[in-house]
């Protein structure tokens, strides 16, 4: 039944209440006003009818406000808390489906962002090897020219050696010498363009297998990346795994500066097994390159470890005292609830007599234990990918750092790793589910 029925009753009863006390004033009045024209018997008679009727409409009031009035009032709380169970329900079911939705939608976020990073990665690294093989490819080619110039030079000088024997016969012996060390020097200089023939070659066949194993997606991922790509993707902060938070903190934390030195052990295996010396040249070359940088740039990869245990610490201590941010959620929505039904203070009184108002306590109780716990999961989870962040940014950009194809001033400076207060935790915590 609707509240509205409510004011309804209220007018009802008044109007019954005053139309009883009406009806016994005038039947009063004429109980105590006589009549002259009967005998003293006659007006006792109907003086003792008028009082029964009196008393009678007396039994009916008294039966009607305390037999009828209380069962129309009874079922009209039945029908209100029938409604209030079917509310009760609905909210239920919505806030299981919204969690399960905001659960997804994160993970979703995360998987993308992370894919599209290692990716961007992947596509810089690319565009600088080809850039790489561009410039090999162009010096071969300027290698090449000259050759084909010094033959030119050569020939020539041949040929006006010839023309002179005509004119200097004398000198015959002379010329034939001359001649024989031109023939020597066209002879290494033809040796020196083949080579350089040759090794254009191998720079084209290795631009051309360069350019295959991108087409084919058979271009090998560097091992910086790929130890990136293999670290843990999990959420760390869940009260089911409130134990092994440090652990897996310390198994998703890398040392820049530890994986750098990793890729410069790579880069020695690599010259170790060049097949020719083009390549194996241009591999030495940028492990002194990347030699230098790794000095030049060592406190810059240097990142400040964490205290995992204390950061688990915090996470425990949170979980074990969030009673009292679930106590005022609780009390906020039972403000929400009193001012959207429009009690007064009565009502609540009235109300909190009831099983109704235990059964609805127990559920507002059930779900702020659910909400103050995760908003806590998510909050320490965010704020340790905030002070982690600018340490990742150095994995990723680990190669271009010590490269120097990135200055410092582009590199995110480091942040404070300390965990934050239980201050901070219960502050932020508080403002959210008092929001909800």
């Amino acid at each position: 039944m609707s509240r509205n029925s409510k004011p309804f009753s209220r007018k009802y009863k008044k109007f019954q209440s005053d139309k009883s006390i009406n009806e016994i004033i005038e039947i009063l009045s004429k109980v105590t006003s006589k009549d002259p024209s009967l005998s003293n018997f006659e007006n006792f008679t109907k003086l003792a009818a008028d009082w029964a009727q009196v008393l009678m409409l007396v039994i009916v009031a008294f039966g009607y406000f305390y037999t009828v009035l209380p069962v129309f009032q009874k079922e009209q709380l039945s029908e209100e808390l029938a409604r209030l169970n079917l509310e009760k329900n609905s909210w239920q079911e919505q806030i299981e489906d919204h969690k399960k939705e905001i659960f997804k939608y994160e993970n979703e976020v995360i998987s993308l962002e992370k894919a599209k990073k290692n990716l961007s990665s992947s596509l810089k690294t690319l565009h600088k090897d080809n850039e790489l093989a561009d410039q090999r490819f162009n010096e071969a080619s300027n290698r090449a020219i000259k050759a084909e110039n010094e033959i030119l030079n050569l020939e020539k000088t041949k040929a006006h050696l010839t023309n002179s024997l005509e004119g200097l016969r004398k000198d015959n012996e002379l010329a034939v010498r001359k001649l024989n060390k031109a023939n020597n020097r066209a002879t290494k200089a033809k040796n020196t363009a083949d080579k350089l023939e040759i090794s254009l070659k191998e720079a084209e066949q290795n631009l051309y297998e360069i350019y295959k194993m991108q087409l084919t997606g058979e271009m090998l991922i560097p091992a910086v990346h790929l130890r990136i790509i293999e670290l843990p993707n999990r959420v760390v902060f869940k009260k089911e795994s409130k134990l092994n938070v440090a652990k897996y903190l310390e198994e998703s934390f890398i040392q820049p500066l530890d994986l750098a030195k990793e890729t410069l052990d790579e880069i020695k295996r690599n010259i170790d097994s060049s097949n020719n010396e083009p390549s194996k040249k241009a591999t030495s070359r940028l492990l002194k390159e990347f030699e230098k940088g790794l000095v030049d740039q060592n406190s810059l990869l240097r990142c400040s470890r964490p205290d995992f245990h204390k950061w688990q610490n915090v996470f425990i201590q949170a979980l074990n005292n969030s009673d009292t941010l679930s106590n005022k959620c609780v009390e906020n929505l039972w403000n929400n609830r009193i001012a959207d039904e429009k009690w007064t203070l009565k009502n609540v009184i009235s109300l909190k007599e009831t099983e109704f108002w235990e059964n609805e306590n127990k559920i507002h109780e059930s779900h702020c234990s659910i909400i103050t716990e995760y908003e806590i999961e998510k909050f320490l989870e965010l704020k340790w990918h905030f002070v982690n962040e600018p340490c990742s940014e150095r994995l990723k950009e680990l190669n271009a750092i010590v490269l120097k194809s990135k200055s410092s001033s582009e590199i995110m400076p480091l942040r404070n790793v300390s965990p934050p207060t239980m201050v901070e935790i219960y502050t932020e915590v508080e403002t959210t589910i008092l929001n909800l």
